[in-house]
């Protein structure tokens, strides 16, 4: 990853927070939806800003697009690690544990998608399939800009323009 890559797009998602983009109702009340937060702050760190500098439109890479999948998200956070507990634990199965945790890591960050979509705060251009991840739009700025960075990320892939 190059050095600052994404330092802008975490602080557009911080603005999206702070307009409360990023709630969720509970309990009668509305809460930061944290998961969700982390799952975006991660993805747009691990993207190119937007506008694109010269070396990216000279090398033609997308910016705010997302391709890492979820298994890096929970790798970084560190969500499929067992304890000391259940690591030194002779009689646990150690497999159907790592297990539970990736099945649990990918459940919880699917989520956290699906919330982000429902937001208006990701865009899926490319789906998944066998050995590719999905590839996500993140929509950090306003209509006008997110369409100026969706055409330039379909420019690169070489996807059909928006209808």
């Amino acid at each position: 990853m190059e050095d600052n890559m994404g330092y802008s797009n975490v602080g557009h998602v911080y603005g999206l927070a702070s307009e409360g983009r990023l709630t969720k109702p509970r309990g009668g009340k509305t809460t930061l939806n944290t998961m969700a937060l982390n799952v975006l702050t991660y993805m747009s760190y691990s993207t190119y800003d937007w506008p694109p500098t010269d070396k990216i439109r000279r090398l033609g890479l997308p910016c705010r697009y997302y391709a890492l999948g979820w298994r890096s998200i929970a790798e970084h956070f560190g969500m499929m690690l067992l304890s000391d507990e259940q690591t030194s634990d002779p009689d646990a199965d150690a497999d159907a544990m790592m297990d539970a945790r990736t099945a649990t890591a990918r459940s919880r960050i699917t989520q956290a998608w699906r919330y982000l979509r429902d937001q208006n705060l990701i865009k899926e251009l490319q789906p998944a399939s066998l050995g590719k991840n999905a590839g996500y739009l993140l929509l950090l700025g306003d209509d006008e800009e997110n369409n100026e960075v969706e055409d330039w990320a379909r420019e690169c892939l070489g996807l059909p323009w928006r209808k």
